[in-house]
């Protein structure tokens, strides 16, 4: 499961939090639901307390849900947690060193809370009388999640299950395959609440839908890298103002606000030891100008090898923070750099070139 960056900063979200380890996203069709329902319930009920339980019971099923789910990756799988993104459908989450059956077990794990919530709730309803609508409504917000979540269309948890499985594998023409049955699929879900669902379930079809396709045209971008090598982007060492690991910190910013780099490799002869950025160069310069580079090193840097298909460099683009990624050979020789940027503006150019080679090939 992993959240992409341009579906993170669009206007669908809201930044919550963030920080140099975590952010946490509020997308906008969570308030939608919300909001859905408590107008429903007021349409039904013409009530304030009447209204406002099953909204409160939907923010509460999907926060054991959520909870749940966080506790089993964070707890049992020391998983780091990069960044949630909150849904009406559940959370989003990028994050590190997950398997896909740690993932699956952690899916199985909170949907079993999920369904538990439930049945807790019918029988809490046999018990206490006078509570049997304001639980009612909650067992009805779990069972609509669960539902949910089984259903194979983003961003519920089965989708993003399989979607991570088959991107780890570089099975990007089955994932093409499955996005096609995921498109047919919520057509199919929107034409059936349309001619017999409520508001409610119109509303979640609906966003599930924009959600949906945003993601899914995001995968056919990935599919598209698959075709490509790393060396097509690369940007050789040659080309870039590299950084001796013994230079000093007043040297490097020197050297750095003379260049249109803003990103800068680290080495020790041919071999890579890290990146420094610029601002980090002038930040530190008023610290320490006569310390090493190498302090300053991000020894977490992820770093790609030159035999690395596009599609897996996107994926690492995909699901980190970082702008640029280090490419490094077999012997741990730096080559070169990959910037993020650059991958974007690579797959524009492949698709104006297609599309002018189609135009061409009608032509003839």
């Amino acid at each position: 499961m992993f959240v992409d960056q341009n579906q993170q900063k669009s206007v669908w979200n809201l930044i919550l939090f963030k920080n140099n380890r975590s952010e946490l996203f509020l997308n906008m069709s969570l308030p939608i639901i919300l909001g859905i329902i408590f107008i429903s319930a007021w349409f039904d009920e013409a009530n304030y307390l009447s209204s406002i339980s099953p909204t409160l019971g939907f923010l509460i099923v999907l926060g054991i849900f959520e909870l749940s789910y966080y506790l089993i990756i964070r707890s049992l799988f020391k998983a780091s947690i990069l960044s949630v993104e909150l849904t009406a459908f559940g959370a989003v989450y990028k994050y590190s060193k997950l398997s896909s059956k740690q993932q699956r077990l952690a899916l199985l794990g909170a949907m079993l809370v999920l369904a538990s919530s439930s049945l807790v709730f019918g029988i809490l309803i046999q018990n206490f009388k006078s509570w049997a609508d304001l639980l009612g409504s909650w067992q009805t917000c779990s069972l609509l999640l669960f539902v949910i979540n089984i259903l194979p269309v983003p961003p519920t948890k089965t989708y993003l299950l399989l979607e991570a499985h088959l991107l780890a594998d570089r099975q990007s023409s089955k994932l093409a395959t499955f996005n096609k049955f995921s498109q047919y699929f919520l057509l199919f879900l929107l034409f059936f609440s349309m001619q017999y669902g409520s508001l409610l379930i119109v509303a979640i079809v609906v966003l599930l839908s924009i959600y949906g396709v945003n993601r899914i045209q995001k995968n056919k971008l990935l599919a598209e890298f698959s075709r490509y090598q790393l060396t097509d982007i690369l940007i050789p060492k040659e080309r870039l103002v590299c950084f001796s690991a013994l230079l000093t910190s007043r040297k490097a910013v020197y050297l750095a606000v003379n260049s249109f780099q803003e990103h800068f490799p680290v080495l020790q002869e041919k071999k890579y030891l890290g990146l420094v950025t610029k601002s980090q160069l002038i930040k530190n310069i008023a610290i320490a100008e006569d310390e090493y580079l190498r302090a300053l090193l991000d020894r977490k840097q992820v770093t790609v090898r030159m035999d690395q298909t596009l599609d897996s460099i996107a994926q690492i683009f995909l699901t980190t923070n970082y702008a640029v990624l280090p490419v490094l050979d077999f012997d741990d020789n730096f080559i070169g750099l990959v910037v993020k940027d650059k991958v974007s503006e690579f797959d524009l150019i492949k698709n104006i070139e297609d599309q002018n080679q189609k135009d061409k090939d009608s032509e003839l």
